[in-house]
């Protein structure tokens, strides 16, 4: 592996940042409906992730589900992490640190074969910054990851498209994406993978990418749906389509995020994955400053950013930190502290 030019370090960051932002400004509308969202913060408001801020935006709504978390907070939405409930059913399964794509393929088919949830997608963007020299690498790499937890081949086939359009962002070439050309590379080599699509599955997965998709047409506020790995796709490559359509400017990133999360529906899912592309293709130096500096922990995202591009250049001498291990440095929790951390968030919840 070669070391990431400056200009691929500043996408690879803008990838992971953007991720990061737009899971955070997605707790001002998630689970909202698009009339509820504009009813709450207006039709074109400005989100900023500072605590301490000498405008006037918008503040977030004070609900039950919104006051669990901070401000600018992201990946830790629930306790003890952020997963839906694909990804728990799935994971708490007997037997699955022994078979877990084995066992994520038998849940899947036991519901028959109908959910699609977009927890991998949004969780293997990354992969594409990781792995942004080699886009087959990237697309085989977010698949394995993928079906760890959801065997859905829509969600397989989402988590390849993103994860090239990452890597092509990062690596930079060509400097103007052919995001449709990225796109049908992307299902060929899934299907390689044995990724099976058939031709309904295809025909959806058009009409929710298509170039002349809106936001609107998608839907993203569907109860019923709005968790669906097509719906947070579309979405993110609308964003996409959106900035190469009006180029890379202070304030597009900004404006486009802010129309995407007034969708409202699962909206940080969305923001995160459309972020990611968004970062990925500007470079981090493009994000709105307000939102960098608001992010929480966003130090630690520095670092963890700036390791990965050490890990990436083959002439450093990588040194791995606690938090990297599988536990974070932190000794697994027991049964007792998972009980404990849950009867106190029970306890905060009863005051609200």
């Amino acid at each position: 592996m070669s070391a990431p030019s400056a200009s691929q370090r500043l996408r690879l960051h803008g990838a992971l940042f953007g991720a990061a932002a737009g899971d955070a400004l997605g707790l001002y509308t998630e689970f909202m409906d698009r009339a509820y969202a504009r009813q709450v913060y207006g039709h074109a408001p400005r989100f900023s992730l500072l605590a301490n801020r000498t405008a006037a935006p918008p503040q977030v709504k004070q609900d039950r589900h919104r006051m669990q978390f901070p401000l600018s907070g992201w990946t830790d939405d629930r306790l003890p992490l952020d997963y839906g409930m694909t990804f728990s059913s799935v994971v708490r399964s007997l037997g699955y640190k022994r078979d877990p794509s084995g066992i994520a393929r038998r849940k899947w088919e036991s519901g028959g074969r109908r959910n699609a949830a977009n927890g991998a997608v949004m969780r293997t963007s990354v992969v594409g910054a990781l792995r942004f020299a080699d886009t087959s690498a990237a697309i085989r790499d977010a698949i394995a990851l993928a079906q760890l937890t959801h065997a859905d081949p829509r969600c397989l086939v989402s988590c390849a498209i993103v994860s090239a359009l990452v890597a092509h962002s990062v690596r930079g070439e060509p400097q103007r994406l052919d995001v449709e050309a990225i796109m049908q590379r992307a299902v060929r080599e899934a299907e390689a993978q044995h990724v099976q699509l058939d031709v309904p599955t295809l025909q959806e997965l058009q009409r929710h990418t298509a170039a002349e998709v809106t936001l609107e047409s998608l839907q993203l506020d569907d109860s019923w749906a709005m968790g669906y790995t097509f719906k947070t796709l579309g979405a993110a490559i609308w964003a996409l389509r959106e900035l190469l359509r009006l180029g890379v400017k202070a304030d597009s990133i900004e404006t486009i995020l802010t129309r995407l999360v007034m969708q409202a529906g699962d909206a940080d899912t969305n923001a995160t994955v459309a972020g990611a592309l968004l970062g990925a293709y500007a470079g981090v130096q493009h994000l709105p400053r307000d939102w960098l500096d608001g992010l929480r922990d966003g130090a630690w995202l520095h670092e963890k950013a700036e390791q990965l591009c050490a890990r990436l250049d083959a002439s450093v001498a990588f040194a791995a930190t606690p938090d990297l291990q599988l536990d974070g440095g932190k000794a697994f929790l027991t049964s007792e502290q998972r009980g404990e951390r849950e009867r106190a968030l029970q306890a905060r919840l009863d005051l609200l």
